[in-house]
């Protein structure tokens, strides 16, 4: 899958993000639980990874309708998703002074403000096979 075969959505907030999940507007959701906690009780959705299991604290839950999920195309491009999700985070983390160097020169930050984005901004995934022994809160 490449970046051309996604089609990004725009929403103005987590709230627009839930209802565009939950009505099938939108196949995957990433932010709050509590936003789609009945689709995902009914059974209508699963979550696929807790944010902090990937040591990503912010992002609370990466989750995906039933459909999706037993779409074998839409399930190999999740998978290969978070895959790549993993590796930037692991890239990310070994190479510091050059997260550093683009906040400088992109976001046009200050050198003293790209470290400590730099520093905080870190994340670390782990593979999907060694998520499925963990105990999940929603089976």
């Amino acid at each position: 899958m490449k970046a051309t075969d996604i089609e990004p959505v725009m929403l103005v907030d987590g709230s627009a993000a839930a209802a565009a999940f939950t009505s099938g507007r939108a196949d995957v959701y990433s932010g709050s639980l509590g936003a789609i906690k009945e689709d995902i009780d009914s059974g209508k959705s699963r979550v696929l990874v807790y944010g902090e299991d990937l040591g990503i604290l912010g992002a609370t839950a990466f989750a995906a309708r039933n459909d999706v999920i037993g779409d074998a195309d839409k399930s190999k491009a999740l998978a290969e998703f978070l895959r790549r999700l993993r590796t930037h985070w692991s890239w990310f983390a070994k190479n510091l002074d050059v997260v550093e160097k683009i906040y400088v020169e992109k976001r046009k930050q200050t050198l003293k403000r790209a470290k400590y984005f730099a520093s905080v901004s870190s994340a670390a995934f782990v593979p999907i096979r060694h998520l499925q022994k963990l105990k999940m809160r929603y089976p």
